[in-house]
């Protein structure tokens, strides 16, 4: 994992252990890596994104689960188990897709690229301006 995937806030692996990065954190990055065995992105799962206030959704359609988030009355994002990620909207901004999609209300922003907790947590913050913050179980 490469400093520049990273921000303040986001979640990295410390062995079994999860870590919140810091200022001082990301000032000793390379330092840590080399000398401690540094840190490692951690992948999606189901606890992770219900802790991250998804909801697990049946969708009938495909035969598999998906997992919701709504952010306010007219945005939600939708996390699928290959990876991808829809920003459903009615905002003209997109991070991907074609004008049809947009007009359409939802913007395709990923395929199969949204797997660490930092991703997921980067993008949301570009979507939303706010932080993507575990909630405690």
């Amino acid at each position: 994992m490469e400093i520049k995937e990273l921000r303040v806030g986001n979640l990295v692996a410390d062995g079994s252990k999860i870590t919140e990065v810091t200022a001082g954190l990301l000032s000793n990055w390379e330092v840590l890596n080399r000398d401690f065995g540094g840190y490692q992105p951690i992948e999606l799962n189901e606890k992770l994104l219900i802790r991250f206030g998804f909801e697990k959704i049946y969708c009938h359609h495909f035969g598999d689960y998906e997992y919701h988030k709504f952010i306010n009355g007219s945005e939600y994002l939708v996390w699928f188990t290959d990876y991808s990620l829809v920003w459903f909207t009615d905002y003209s901004f997109s991070i991907g897709g074609s004008r049809d999609e947009i007009s359409k209300g939802y913007c395709y922003c990923s395929d199969g690229v949204i797997k660490y907790a930092n991703q997921l947590q980067n993008l949301y913050f570009a979507l939303t301006n706010e932080e993507l913050k575990l909630k405690e179980l």
